[in-house]
This record gives structure tokens, sequence and C-alpha cells, in this order.
């Protein structure tokens, strides 16, 4: 039992600091053009492969904007 709650205890503060991270569109997007580069996204998400960011660019911009964004960061559980 003890076990469990340790671990829910550990969910429940890593969650909040992941998504605090990652920051909100306006944050991430560092030029402030609406959109989020390839290396914008990896600035708060290191591990983000360019499969997953042109999947998840579904206009075909080369960017994502924030739909997209919020979409991918979804996708991926963070």
């Amino acid at each position: 039992m003890r076990t469990i709650l340790a671990a829910m205890a550990v969910v429940a503060l890593t969650v909040p600091a992941i998504a605090q991270s990652i920051g909100d569109f306006e944050s991430v997007d560092a030029d402030q053009d609406g959109s989020v580069s390839l290396r914008e996204g990896r600035v708060v998400i290191p591990d983000l492969s360019e499969a997953d960011f042109t999947a998840a660019d579904t206009d075909g911009s080369g960017q994502l904007n924030q739909q997209e964004f919020e979409a991918l960061v979804a996708k991926l559980g963070l």
C-alpha cells in the first residue's frame, strides 16, 4: 500500500512539472511568428523526432500552428 501511495505522489508531482516545462504556445514560439519550427519544438521537447513533427504538421507548412502543436503535445502525453 505504501508503495502505491508513493508512486501516486511521484506522478502527482511530476506531471505538473512536465507541463510547466513545456510552457504555452507563445513561449515556445521564440521568434513570435505564430508558428513553432522543429528547432523551437526541440527546445522544449529535446527528443522530438522529425517524423513526429512532420506527422503533426497537418497543413504541410513545415511549421506547427497552435492547434497542431497542442495536438502534438497531447499525442506525446506531455
